[in-house]
């Protein structure tokens, strides 16, 4: 889709019959096609009512959880009232399409060469997109990536990073399924946590975002879902 340049100055479009240069109906007519173009392109990734989506088709909307977006699962027409974003499950069924949400930016950048890092600071990988590194040693990064060879710790530089693999199934290994939800640094169900520990989300929706404790106690039995970030309290 073209994106027009939008017309900021209406004044020549609003002049009438009797003043000294009034709208003609051909500016009037290029007004309202430049309003309309304008506003197809700012609609074009909002969800709207019954209209076909092809498979990994992404829509947003305001009714979204903050932070959220939508990828079609499948191809299909979507329903005449838009569906329930806020219900607690990963997909919504939304006519014959089936929606999977999921946060829209982690909000972790990558790994950068050369570059001090802090205790706490986080970054992902290119060369392996299902991890991300907590740094637990300050330093300043190598010229070259680190390659993960160790679910716990990496060496890069002067730093020491911890190992996160954030999807459910991160590794393959000899026997079956490795799910990153046992592995150390993601959340567990009934871990007694204390104040200041950090715990990866296991859904692969949160790739990168964490849960900081601010409050000691047991976590729950299930993970918590629809975590919005910017510091809320969950």
């Amino acid at each position: 889709m073209q994106i027009p340049k939008f017309i900021k100055n209406i004044s020549k479009y609003f002049m009438y019959e009797g003043s000294a240069t009034p709208t003609t109906q051909d500016d009037l007519q290029a007004y309202m096609k430049n309003e309309h173009e304008t506003l197809e392109c700012l609609v074009d990734g909002l969800w709207q009512p019954e209209t076909e989506y092809q498979e990994g088709h992404v829509v947003r909307s305001p009714n979204m959880p903050a932070g959220f977006i939508a990828v079609a699962k499948n191809p299909g027409y979507t329903s005449t009232n838009e569906p329930d974003w806020g219900t607690v499950a990963r997909e919504v069924v939304d006519g014959s399409i089936t929606w999977t949400k999921k946060k829209q930016d982690s909000g972790v950048g990558a790994w950068e060469a050369s570059k001090e890092y802090k205790v706490h600071d986080t970054v992902r990988l290119v060369n392996n997109s299902a991890v991300f590194l907590l740094c637990t040693t300050a330093g300043t990064s190598s010229v070259s990536e680190p390659v993960v060879t160790s679910q716990s710790s990496v060496t890069d530089g002067s730093i020491t990073w911890k190992v996160i693999f954030y999807d459910k199934i991160a590794v393959l290994n000899s026997d079956n399924l490795f799910e990153g939800k046992n592995i150390p640094g993601c959340w567990k169900a009934n871990e007694a946590v204390a104040v200041g520990m950090i715990r990866f989300l296991s859904d692969p929706a949160y790739a990168g975002y964490y849960l900081k404790c601010m409050q000691a106690g047991t976590t729950g039995s299930v993970e918590p879902t629809n975590v919005d970030s910017g510091g809320t309290s969950v």
